[in-house]
């Protein structure tokens, strides 16, 4: 039996996907209960995954073919269409008896048109899975924009032709389940690989990143672009702070615009060493170091229904997280008690939420619920979710004990 892996992009979830896969699948490889996995990506990001060590250390177990071009990564109608043609060309030279796109957004719409026009899409013989990132299924759509997408999303995903599709985010796949029986038997619910267990205590945290040692501490950790809802936590940092051990902390790229508005009016609290910026690219350490730093994780972002890797990142860690209440990041704040949902555009109340969490997070714990949460999310389950649409080709024990959402939301609805 051959597997084959397909992947258009690099960083970010890309990546992570691809290495919470990579000991699974070698793993297989060397059980002999698999003959062969091939993992079709860019040059690019085979250069990614060499410089994270991931070729180097399952060479002889996995093979890597970087042959694919790259396409930009706001991919068009027309880049979504070579896409199509990337990976129909990529299952004619491997020939693969289990494909597993861990990207199949960008790819769905084509193979449901080439299907509806009788056209070769997948090969039928071919156990597949793709796994999607976005959608909303008829969640929170409130412009005429969204209600289109919802449609064009629906049509792919019912049109298409993986045998199993995987969805990331929760909402949309509960939204699924009421769906016709053959569709829903189709669909389930993809963790997020999420390691817990490589954060550090809050003053080893703080020593790496060079910051003070004592004081409260709350802030964003990440990529800072015009989604986040960064000048609205400033305004609400500057009204709730209360005396100087009071600090700001942002980690992670900063948008141009922000950095600007930081250092014109809120200059005296940089000068002041009470905001502070590592406007930088973040290695894997000093990501996981920023999130064991903090008191409260601010993950402010503007409306968005689409899954918050950063809200998971700051639950694995331990602290409180403040949330805007739409979508999935007030839900899952919500149902497992992990921090606290607010309208992050209000600066009334983000403000009032941000005073609470501060006064509050000495005492904060992760709840039952958060901690299944977190178990869902580990990669290892991560990785046997995926790899049970192997189910019939794996010996009988194999995988173990995968933990399911409904799993996950069994604890939550039973504490309610």
């Amino acid at each position: 039996m051959k597997i084959q892996v397909f992947e258009q992009f690099e960083g970010g979830h890309h990546t992570n996907y691809i290495e919470a896969l990579l000991p699974e699948l070698a793993n297989l490889v060397d059980k002999n209960i698999v003959d062969e996995v091939v993992v079709t990506v860019t040059h690019r990001h085979f250069t990614v995954l060499q410089q994270n060590n991931g070729v180097q250390q399952f060479s002889g177990l996995i093979q890597f073919d970087p042959s694919l071009p790259a396409v930009s990564p706001n991919p068009s109608l027309k880049d979504r269409k070579q896409i199509t043609t990337h990976l129909v060309n990529a299952i004619a030279r491997h020939r693969p008896d289990y494909l597993i796109s861990t990207s199949a957004d960008y790819e769905s719409l084509f193979l449901a048109i080439r299907r509806r026009l009788g056209m070769p899409s997948l090969p039928s013989q071919l156990v597949s899975l793709g796994m999607f990132h976005y959608g909303y299924a008829g969640v929170g759509e409130t412009q005429w924009s969204d209600r289109v997408k919802q449609f064009i999303y629906s049509f792919a995903w019912k049109n298409s032709t993986w045998s199993r599709l995987l969805m990331v985010n929760p909402i949309v796949y509960e939204a699924l389940s009421h769906e016709k029986p053959a569709f829903r038997q189709r669909i389930g619910l993809l963790p997020d690989p999420v390691p817990s267990s490589v954060y550090f205590d809050k003053s080893t945290a703080r020593k790496m990143l060079n910051l003070p040692a004592e004081g409260r501490y709350v802030g964003f950790v990440g990529v800072m672009d015009l989604r986040k809802a960064i000048p609205e936590l400033l305004a609400a940092w500057q009204a709730a702070q209360s005396d100087a051990n009071d600090y700001l902390l942002l980690a992670g790229r900063l948008d141009p615009g922000y950095r600007q508005l930081i250092e014109t009016e809120f200059s005296h609290f940089l000068q002041q060493g009470r905001i502070i910026l590592l406007d930088q690219h973040l290695t894997a350490e000093q990501l996981i170091a920023g999130y064991s730093a903090l008191d409260v994780v601010a993950v402010v972002q503007y409306q968005r229904s689409n899954l918050s890797a950063n809200l998971l990142k700051a639950i694995a860690a331990g602290r409180p997280a403040i949330v805007d209440r739409y979508g999935y990041t007030g839900m899952l704040v919500e149902r497992f008690q992990a921090g606290y949902a607010c309208d992050v555009t209000n600066h009334a109340d983000l403000t009032a939420t941000l005073k609470t969490a501060l006064a509050e997070s000495p005492n904060y714990t992760l709840s039952p619920n958060a901690e299944r949460l977190i178990q869902f999310h580990h990669p290892g389950n991560f990785a046997q979710t995926v790899l049970q649409g192997l189910a019939g080709l794996l010996p009988a024990d194999y995988p173990s004990e995968i933990k399911t959402w409904e799993w996950v939301c069994e604890s939550a609805e039973n504490n309610h």
